[in-house]
């Protein structure tokens, strides 16, 4: 018999009367997601959520299955699963992205943890039928088609996956931690990823036996959120899902908390600029009261710049460049964390000592009524912030799946935020005594020091004689000009009590071309680090109690400031933002810190693959004495970032900061009529000024191809970067290009990415992309191999960029595919504030037409097979690339010198010539 649980929660925020004080007004913010909860005969839970503010629709899909379920010997099978699930079913042999691209689809993805696996999609009104029949098709019919060659491709990406991660600086502190914190046996005792033994030897039974058991509709929750009512989702979902079986029963776990004997520590050296501290506790799962408690304790101890640990370690003693403190529950137990990167030349002894002593403190005395206030504050803004969105992580489909399979109730979410609302500083601080105790997990991870063999070797023609024996959609905008000429465009957003303000000024890494490498980047940074009229503490503690957040950045063009705040408190949170764009101090203490920081994610820059060919591709391709010919990152040099001194940062500001070359985009829950006279009054004041010119001339591509290669000893994957020089993005046939990168790169069917990836398993992922930008912009392919293929995947990516010119052309059947993609996916684009700013932004950088996203999918359907042809022969040129290596010298030089494709040179992390 149909069952059916219809929630009695109302369908939208209710806004409580606010209270005297801006941080209870955000904690009584009372947050409901209405549902409908159905269990058809066979099993399937269904769950419906209407959201009528956009035409899409979220499909999600929970199977209560995770790596917990594996056995030792078998593990990484419930993720290999995954990759496997969009390898086609019996009624679509294909890869599922091809059938989601034609329709739309965007928020597309499957992700695996120890306790479940996921599918999710946002698709268009219009194709939820297509979404529903391709979920149905791959839960009740996947095994006539799951066959050795997919589980050898996916095997072979998975296990890419994994070398990729590993890869990455501290990526070998995954495995340690996980068996470390978790005795031999225990289900959380191996990572979700698994081993390359265990992938190795997974077979074709093993992994049909997986589906067997757990891929049945009883194990799994379909939540269907957006613009669907709940009658017409339930009949859908019974004619798609109905005919399934509901599969066997499963055995779950209960609470299962592994005990830590006593302090456990481990020491690890990783090819890392700098040394990192972690502390790892054992405490209870998602739901728990004291998970809650705990997880307010850790925002406490590090979240923001007047939290305990941060302003201790970071910013009054400065022995450490960043702290941070997490909870990370899952569904039979969970783990508390403190990480500090240490400063170069702190001993992590200093740093641990201070943490224990923090902590020390707090269970001692408990946070103060301001702090518990301030952290609160922070996560319920957070909450309702994410719920903003339908699907994707964090979205409504998302938390009511998540409550339903660990606790049985979609709403079960309300609990934990009640948790947060109602914890006294005595809750806090009795949970932190009864968990953060000393039986601990702590990983030291130290540099690798740099060794070089001797030049000399010994005599090996006899044995040495022994010497005496040793002793040992796009939404509508509005526009308006303020007397001192910053413009201002608006887009009203009423669902969610959010508006989102963004300051973008004519300056950028560009701008450094005016003045020394980095400063625009490192200027952005002090920006919220203290005004005239507020320190940076006080800054980071208003911000905290009002829910708000402003953050800073630049691009190539522009530098940017953002503010986001609740409605309740837009005047105090408005004053606050306007405060730290007209009245920064850069405070010299203050400046010497981030500096040091700087310098610091500089060296991390110059040993993570991808950003070593970021910061040597612009010289090479702009030259020198071109406003793009700096590191792409913005980070500038340590040559350049240690001359810099704080008047510097002031001129910076003084040059680049004028009302008449900015335009503040605010997208939210706001008009123009109340926004105006507001920012008349903040603003009014603000000079305006003219800013010099930067030369963003166009640049000639090389004659010939020229190799880079850039050693990175013991690298077990290789970077291989191709890229040149393509039109800005302001130009006539700007809409065929994205598209013919889409093609050749730009998703995950492209191209580039079926070759590297899902035909030769070579890569965890492949792609082309074009960086935005006001003057010729790099056009870039690029690929993460592994070593002993770097050689070959050179010549794939040249084979694919070669043949979009003709040997392979585009073909209708593309050009079709990428024509959905590219306007099925706009309403889905446009959901958030965010987003929607986003966009209207790229109309004010790079002075794009006002109707140009109104246009957008008329534009890309008129497009033509030849038209695509002529453009790839415009912007593809396979012999006058810069091509850049970045893997292990030793292993990879010699295949790429085979290849004869001419001049060869060795460049250091600095872009340096080496022999």
């Amino acid at each position: 018999m149909l069952k059916t649980i219809v929630s009695t929660l109302s369908l939208g925020l209710v806004l409580l009367l606010p209270s005297a004080r801006a941080a209870e007004s955000i904690t009584d913010l009372k947050v409901d997601i209405a549902y409908k909860k159905f269990t058809l005969k066979n099993g399937l839970t269904v769950i419906v959520h209407e959201d009528h503010k956009a035409p899409i629709v979220a499909v999600n899909v929970w199977y209560h299955v995770g790596s917990k379920n594996e056995k030792p010997g078998k593990t990484g099978f419930a993720h290999l699963f995954e990759h496997l699930m969009f390898n086609g079913s019996e009624h679509f042999n294909d890869d599922y992205f091809q059938a989601m691209e034609r329709i739309g689809a965007t928020d597309l993805n499957g992700t695996t943890s120890e306790d479940r696996t996921d599918y999710f999609q946002n698709v268009p009104k219009s194709a939820v039928d297509v979404a529903l029949w391709m979920e149905s098709d791959r839960m009740g019919h996947l095994l006539g088609t799951l066959d050795q060659a997919k589980l050898d491709e996916q095997r072979g990406v998975v296990q890419n996956e994994k070398r990729q991660g590993e890869n990455q600086p501290y990526g070998v502190t995954r495995e340690l931690i996980t068996k470390g914190t978790a005795p031999v046996g225990h289900p959380y005792s191996w990572t979700v990823i698994g081993s390359m033994e265990d992938l190795n030897a997974a077979s074709l039974d093993d992994v049909k036996t997986w589906f067997k058991t757990y891929y049945g509709a009883a194990n799994a929750v379909l939540v269907i959120a957006g613009d669907i009512d709940a009658e017409t989702a339930l009949k859908k979902a019974e004619l798609y899902f109905g005919d399934i079986p509901a599969g066997p029963p499963v055995a779950k776990y209960d609470r299962w908390v592994p005990k830590i004997p006593g302090i456990r520590r481990q020491t690890v050296s990783d090819r890392v600029p700098q040394a990192r501290l972690y502390k790892i506790w054992n405490i209870p799962p998602y739901g728990e009261a004291d998970t809650s408690y705990l997880d307010l304790a850790s925002d406490v101890l590090s979240s923001g710049k007047t939290s305990r640990l941060y302003k201790r370690l970071v910013y009054d003693e400065q022995i450490a460049t960043d702290v941070s403190a997490y909870v990370d529950p899952s569904e039979i137990s969970g783990h508390f964390g403190i990480v500090a990167t240490a400063r170069p030349g702190v001993d992590l002894a200093k740093i641990e000592k201070a943490i224990d002593e923090e902590v020390a403190r707090f269970l001692a005395h408990g946070p103060t009524a301001k702090e518990l206030a301030r952290v609160k504050v922070a996560n319920i803004a957070g909450f309702v912030r994410g719920i903003e969105r339908i699907g994707g992580f964090g979205g409504k489909s998302d938390i009511l799946a998540m409550n339903e399979v660990f606790h049985g109730s979609p709403d079960f979410y309300q609990t934990t935020l009640n948790y947060v609302r109602n914890a006294t500083a005595q809750d806090v601080q009795s949970a932190a005594k009864r968990w953060l105790t000393d039986d601990v997990y702590i990983l030291e991870v130290h540099p690798y020091p740099k060794f070089q063999p001797s030049t000399e070797s010994a005599d090996r023609t006899k044995l040495p004689t022994p010497s005496a024996a040793p002793e040992v959609k796009f939404p509508a905008f509005q526009r308006t000009t303020l007397a001192n000429g910053l413009k201002v465009v608006l887009a009203e957003r009423h669902s969610t009590p959010v508006v989102n303000f963004n300051l973008l000024v004519d300056a950028g890494f560009a701008s450094d071309q005016s003045a020394t490498p980095g400063t625009a980047r490192l200027a952005m940074g002090m920006l919220d680090e203290g005004t005239t009229k507020r320190s940076a503490l006080e800054i980071s503690d208003e911000l905290a109690s009002l829910g708000a957040s402003i953050s800073t950045g630049s691009d190539l063009d522009s530098s940017s400031v953002s503010l986001s705040t609740l409605t309740p408190v837009l005047d105090p949170a408005l004053n606050l933002y306007a405060d730290v764009i007209l009245n920064p101090s850069f405070p010299e203490a203050d400046f010497k810190r981030l500096q040091q920081q700087h310098l610091s994610g500089i060296q991390r820059e110059k040993t993570e693959p991808m950003s070593m060919a970021l910061r040597i591709f612009p010289a090479i391709l702009y030259g020198k004495d071109h406003a793009y010919g700096t590191p792409m990152t913005g980070s500038g040099t340590e040559e350049s970032v240690t001359k810099l001194c704080r008047d510097d940062m002031v001129k910076f500001h003084q040059t680049w900061f004028k009302p008449n070359h900015a335009t503040l985009i605010i997208v939210g829950d706001t008009t123009l009529k109340e926004i105006t006279p507001k920012l008349e009054k903040l603003f009014g004041a603000w000079k305006s000024g003219e800013v010099p010119t930067k030369n963003i001339a166009s640049v000639t591509p090389p004659a010939k191809s020229v190799v880079y290669l850039i050693d990175r000893p013991g690298a077990i994957q290789s970077i291989v970067f191709a890229g040149e020089s393509a039109p800005p993005k302001n130009n006539p046939d700007e809409i065929a290009i994205e598209t013919v990168n889409s093609i050749l790169g730009g998703t995950f069917t492209s191209r580039i990415n079926m070759n590297l990836r899902e035909d030769k398993h070579w890569s965890y992922g492949a792609r082309s992309s074009m960086s935005a930008a006001r003057g010729q912009r790099p056009f870039i392919a690029y690929a993460p191999v592994q070593t002993d293929k770097t050689k070959e995947s050179m010549v794939e990516m040249d084979k694919e960029l070669r043949g979009i010119l003709g040997s392979r052309p585009i073909t209708a059947e593309e050009l079709s595919k990428a024509q959905k993609n590219q306007t099925l996916k706009l309403p889905g684009t446009w959901e958030t504030n965010d987003r929607v700013g986003g966009s209207i932004s790229e109309i004010v950088r790079f002075g794009l037409p006002e109707d140009y996203f109104a246009t957008y999918s008329g534009k890309v359907q008129a497009l033509s097979v030849e038209e695509l042809a002529k453009t790839a022969k415009a912007i593809v040129h396979p012999d006058q690339l810069v091509w850049i290596v970045v893997g292990d010298r030793s292993k990879i030089e010699s295949g790429i010198r085979d290849l004869g494709w001419g001049e060869i040179q060795l460049l250091d992390p600095d872009g340096k010539p080496m022999k």
